[in-house]
């Protein structure tokens, strides 16, 4: 799935079960330390102008918590530098 998505499919995708916006407080990233800035600042440039990004995948850590379960780090990064209260996520279950 490519990082960027219209609002159109972000729409279509919600309505699918599993997808919902979580609050970034409630996910824990464990690795931001290897990020490419670009990747970022193209991911942010898109969301300032109203774009959506596909879902990050996460699982659940415990009660109300959840850890990325793949590829994710740019756009949760992204949407944590906006300010940003929630992402767009697949809960994967386990």
């Amino acid at each position: 799935m490519h990082e960027l998505i219209s609002s159109a499919e972000a729409n279509r995708l919600a309505r699918l079960p599993n997808y919902q916006f979580i609050s970034l407080d409630q996910i824990q990233v464990r690795d931001t330390h290897h990020l490419d800035r670009k990747k970022i600042q193209k991911i942010k440039r898109h969301l300032e102008s109203g774009g959506m990004c596909s879902p990050i995948e996460i699982r659940s850590a415990d009660t109300n918590r959840y850890l990325i379960a793949g590829d994710g780090r740019h756009r949760y990064t992204a949407h944590k530098e906006l300010g940003l209260p929630t992402i767009f996520c697949r809960i994967r279950i386990q």
